[in-house]
């Protein structure tokens, strides 16, 4: 990788955090603080310059670039948040894509590549659920149920086919039982089940970024479990809080 295009990209990356910091703090008001958005940005920061890292010193290595795109996939995510209804759409629509990206990282590590059967069947699948769900929401979104997370005044949906309340609740109830519910859980599973097969070299290289992975996945099983609890709202700020940092 040549340095013009490092530097290229780590501007980048840098110039759309501070935009994606500043989407938070102005429309998320009451659901966000300085720390929370900044640690969201933060940790999207380190898979950019992880990734940098990776791709200068091996070439060939599929590591480095898959970083970098979680990174920017992280930033991006945080325009759903935008009162403008293109980017609102656009990034609600590929929002979650960017955990199943992080998912993707943990599972390619460090060799770049997912060569396991049941490690690949499980990103099709986490990349199929992360598409569908938030297209079939938007596809009924028109304002009378509230989306989660997304504050108190949500952007307006461009595909708007037929609006119903009941659908976008149900689809939101269904998406966080088999994304933060199931899919969190078998990620753990393989995560637990790479260690295991791993040698004690490669568990020691493998150690650090899994155990994150894990933290993000059982914050993910939690909020899966509250989807139908009726929860105080300072829990819900610290789960919030919980995941940046993890």
């Amino acid at each position: 990788m040549k340095r013009l295009a490092t530097v290229v990209l780590a501007a980048a990356g840098a110039a759309l955090g501070v935009v994606a910091y500043r989407v938070q703090m102005d429309n998320l008001l009451e659901q966000t603080t300085v720390l929370r958005s900044g640690a969201s940005v933060v940790a999207a920061w380190s898979f950019l310059v992880a990734g940098l890292v990776a791709w200068r010193r091996r070439q060939g290595n599929r590591l480095g670039p898959l970083m970098v795109v979680t990174c920017f996939a992280l930033l991006c995510r945080q325009f759903r948040y935008s009162g403008d209804p293109l980017a609102f759409t656009v990034f609600f629509a590929l929002g979650e894509v960017a955990w199943a990206l992080v998912a993707h990282v943990a599972l390619a590590y460090p060799t770049g590549r997912v060569t396991d059967r049941v490690e690949r069947w499980f990103l099709g699948v986490a990349y199929a659920v992360a598409l569908a769900f938030p297209l079939a929401i938007l596809l009924a979104y028109d304002g009378t149920a509230g989306l989660r997370y997304l504050g108190s005044a949500p952007g307006e949906s461009l595909l708007l086919v037929r609006g119903s309340g009941d659908l976008v609740r149900a689809l939101q109830d269904t998406f966080g039982v088999v994304a933060y519910g199931g899919l969190a859980v078998v990620f753990i599973l393989l995560v637990a089940r790479k260690l295991l097969r791993a040698t004690p070299r490669a568990r020691r290289m493998l150690a650090p970024l899994l155990v994150a992975a894990v933290v993000a996945a059982a914050w993910a099983v939690l909020n899966g479990l509250l989807t139908f609890a009726t929860t105080p709202p300072g829990v819900i700020h610290d789960l919030f809080w919980c995941r940046y940092s993890a």
